[in-house]
């Protein structure tokens, strides 16, 4: 073997020998686009593991995206008189309340949990969404979460479910007399609501994520522009999952109840109803979760506007258009019925 080895290096440096100068530099030139490309390639595969720039452009693209429609909104609407200044809203560290002067005691309560791509945002990005929820005839509590990458979903679940059955001794406090809320998530809030309301009707679910699950019963969900599907081929299977789950997530013994059609065909979620559009990037998701439950018999009710002009999270990024206004009367007439 070790002859075999020296007559194999004797023959390279004979063959290197008679390339001349001309072919010492191509071969130069050939191994250093090799070290280049291996070099790329570990960074795209840290970019991907890491979430790398994506993640910060992502950060920044839903920052940027809020603050554009809050400014419309108040040059709009807001500056100019044209929305009462009817709904009493009381702000908290953990969760923001609003109620009016006429809102009954024995009124539904919605807790709305904001989207932000469970990266950033805020309870106060749904002021305007709450304000309307409660004007008809909800009292309305918005709660915040710690985000990733600090935590982890599991951790969010935790905090989410907790909040549920502080709002309801905040409520009874204050002498409402439900005994259950409604759960209004968008865009990533849509995950955390379903997978909150998930974690209290399967004790299997809960054990798996390790999390207790609220006390208080959940009567029904809604979600604005769900984003459900998680770990699929695509940006934020690619980019967000690890951040999202954790490392080796696939590997946890939450992993099934990753994928919203499992939950769909083994778990007797709340009723549900699920709103988007057509010019809502994250259409299919809705789409597709909705077909899940319906094939499942689930109590489901979907409503997609034919309207390129409402984009995603329409309700809350622009609550006084008329589809979203369309849209409130019918999500509070449903928690009124569940």
């Amino acid at each position: 073997m070790e002859n075999e080895k020296t007559g194999f290096l004797k023959k390279t440096k004979e063959k290197l020998g008679q390339l001349g100068r001309k072919g010492k530099i191509l071969i130069a030139i050939l191994l250093c686009l090799v070290l280049i490309l291996l070099i790329g390639a570990g960074l795209v595969a840290g970019a991907i593991m890491d979430g790398g720039p994506f993640f910060s452009t992502l950060i920044q693209g839903e920052i940027r995206d809020y603050e554009k429609q809050a400014e419309k909104m108040e040059e709009e609407y807001v500056g100019t008189g044209l929305v009462p200044v009817d709904v009493i809203s009381e702000t908290g560290d953990d969760y923001d309340v609003y109620y009016m002067e006429q809102t009954s005691l024995n009124a539904p309560i919605v807790i709305s949990i904001h989207g932000g791509g469970l990266i950033t945002g805020d309870k106060s990005f749904n002021l305007y969404a709450c304000e309307e929820i409660c004007r008809r005839g909800c009292l309305v509590y918005a709660i915040n979460y710690d985000l990733v990458p600090e935590v982890h979903v599991q951790d969010e679940l935790q905090q989410v479910s907790s909040l549920i059955d502080q709002v309801m001794e905040d409520a009874h406090k204050r002498g409402y007399q439900s005994e259950e809320v409604s759960l209004l998530g968008d865009s990533a809030g849509g995950l955390l609501a379903l997978y909150t309301a998930g974690i209290q009707c399967d004790q299997e679910m809960a054990e798996a994520w390790s999390v207790t699950p609220p006390a208080t019963k959940i009567a029904a969900l809604g979600c604005f522009s769900g984003l459900f599907y998680t770990t699929g081929s695509d940006e934020i299977g690619w980019f967000m999952s690890r951040h999202y789950y954790g490392n080796l997530y696939s590997s946890k013994p939450y992993a099934s109840y990753l994928d919203p059609d499992y939950l769909a065909e083994h778990i007797t979620l709340p009723p549900t109803y699920l709103v988007s559009s057509t010019g809502d990037y994250l259409l299919d998701d809705t789409s597709d979760f909705c077909k899940a439950m319906e094939a499942a018999g689930q109590d489901v009710q979907s409503e997609i506007l034919d309207e390129k002009a409402l984009t995603h999270d329409f309700p809350v990024m622009d609550p006084y258009a008329n589809g979203s206004q369309q849209v409130f009367d019918h999500i509070v007439q449903f928690f009124k019925e569940k």
